[in-house]
């Protein structure tokens, strides 16, 4: 879908809306949200500012896992994105360099390939902190629209995402023992639900517990208490769980009584 070279003042238009995309996410997002809150609301944000972007979504990688769309808004395909090296997905990932990749590319992958009537390119974006890689995808009805605005502002978005993903990481970790808190898990659990429900499949949560715990910080005291709690954390952390966006390892309030 060529589209000719906009004029100055279209440009710097399309340019003030991203601008506005991004203030409105920051505007709209509880402080308590977290990331998954801010990237949501900015995903809403960027196709409600701009009438040519039509696809939005962002997606963490996990280890053995196919990449799959996370609040996916305006079109809706629902891509399973297997792990392939000469995927435009993850050479991003892998180079940590943001990237436009046109749809009438001939390697153009399968998963791309049934959005070409609707969509002439999409922009990727990595993202990410402390090993946990993300990407934030957008897709334009114009050709070369990325080229004429800049990528510098979708860049822009990936270190507000790192940034807000980084202070989260404080706030929603145990100071004592380092796994998620409560406030984590139930973002994740509600990542977790959606993803589950969007693509049919069950989801299963394990929950332990430490008998007498109470008892412990009662007659032992609490850096009693506090040391199993540390030793217990570290145990779980050697079992090799997964630490993905579906499958967190928390430690819940309820056990630091």
């Amino acid at each position: 879908m060529p589209n000719p070279i906009k004029n100055a003042a279209a440009i710097e238009r399309d340019r003030s809306a991203l601008f506005s995309a991004m203030l409105q996410a920051l505007s709209a997002v509880p402080a308590d949200a977290g990331a998954y809150g801010f990237l949501n609301a900015l995903c809403q944000s960027i196709l409600d500012n701009n009438s040519t972007l039509k696809w939005a979504w962002y997606a963490f990688q996990a280890p053995g896992k196919p990449l799959r769309p996370y609040h996916e808004l305006g079109i809706q395909h629902h891509p399973d994105i297997l792990e392939n090296p000469q995927d435009p997905c993850y050479q991003v990932l892998s180079s940590n360099t943001a990237m436009t990749y046109s749809l009438d590319n001939p390697d153009c992958p399968k998963w791309l390939l049934p959005l070409r009537k609707q969509l002439s390119e999409i922009i990727l974006v990595p993202f990410g902190i402390e090993g946990q890689k993300a990407l934030g995808v957008v897709g334009s009805s114009e050709s070369g629209y990325f080229e004429q605005v800049g990528t510098a502002f979708f860049s822009a978005f990936a270190y507000m995402g790192d940034m807000i993903m980084s202070l989260q990481q404080h706030a929603r970790r145990d100071p004592l023992t380092g796994l998620y808190n409560r406030m984590e898990l139930d973002d994740r659990l509600e990542q977790a639900l959606h993803t589950a429900d969007q693509h049919q499949r069950l989801l299963a949560v394990a929950m332990l517990d430490l008998d007498n715990f109470k008892e412990i910080n009662e007659k032992l005291g609490r850096l009693a208490g506090d040391q199993i709690l540390v030793e217990f954390s570290q145990l779980i952390q050697k079992l090799k769980f997964r630490h993905s966006a579906s499958s967190p390892v928390s430690v819940s309030g309820d056990m630091m009584q």
